[in-house]
């Protein structure tokens, strides 16, 4: 993948449900020092509107590697170490790119149709 192509991850969190306040504050403290990385262009944190211990990272970087410096800065790290406990199972995470297609092939996709991304 060029290094010029911006990248999607998707990460989800289940936490321990006694921690699942500890683990929003926790996870909440990185959006903004992410958000302040090179190449980061999207940065939020969700939360599950029926299981309050699940939670969700949506990212967008301008490319893969400055999403992986991101995985090596010290408030990722900080944080993984004070959540290593209090994890229900390992985090997930995917990554995903934009779709993009021909003239020829856009002439077969319906017109309500949004922009499409694959996993990689």
């Amino acid at each position: 993948m060029s290094s010029s192509s911006a990248i999607y991850v998707i990460i989800d969190i289940f936490v321990k449900a006694e921690k699942s306040e500890y683990g929003k504050k926790i996870l909440y403290g990185l959006v903004d020092q992410s958000k302040k990385e090179d190449g980061c262009m999207r940065y939020r944190l969700c939360e599950n509107l029926t299981d309050k211990t699940h939670f969700t990272i949506i990212e967008q970087w301008e490319s893969e590697e400055n999403y992986e410096e991101h995985l090596q800065s010290e408030h990722i790290k900080k944080a993984g170490e004070q959540l290593k406990d209090d994890f229900l199972k390992p985090v997930e995470e995917k990554r995903y790119k934009s779709v993009h297609i021909d003239n020829n092939m856009k002439k077969t996709i319906p017109k309500n149709s949004s922009s499409f991304c694959t996993i990689l």
